[in-house]
């Protein structure tokens, strides 16, 4: 038998049930939307790139507490993990990982060119 697709009610009830089911990580994540959201305001920028912003604080977030979860780190730090992405914010996020990996990836050049 084929499933139809569940209404606008259906996703709301499935998106309460699991903030419902996970405390801790519903805290942190609305509290890395909220932090993001004023942070990126204090900066000066426009609310279009602040809600933007703070919807990618929010799915990092969701990112480390799964592998918080998986490494069995204790439920409890969620909330802070969630207030120190959203304040760090997503751009400057972004700026850390690809200035990680541009350094990285320099390196393996530089010793590619040693060797010949």
């Amino acid at each position: 038998m084929i499933e139809k697709e569940p209404s606008t009610l259906g996703w709301l009830n499935s998106v309460a049930a699991w903030a419902l089911g996970h405390p801790y990580a519903s805290w942190g994540s609305c509290s890395a939307f909220l932090v993001a959201l004023w942070s990126s305001l204090k900066d000066g920028l426009g609310w279009i790139h602040s809600l933007f912003g703070a919807a990618l604080a929010v799915l990092i977030t969701l990112s480390v507490l799964a592998m918080m979860r998986k490494t069995g780190l204790h439920d409890e730090w969620m909330p802070l993990v969630g207030l120190v992405v959203g304040f760090v914010g997503a751009d400057r996020i972004r700026a850390a990982v690809l200035g990680a990996w541009d350094s990285r990836k320099n390196n393996l050049v530089k010793k590619d060119e040693s060797e010949k």
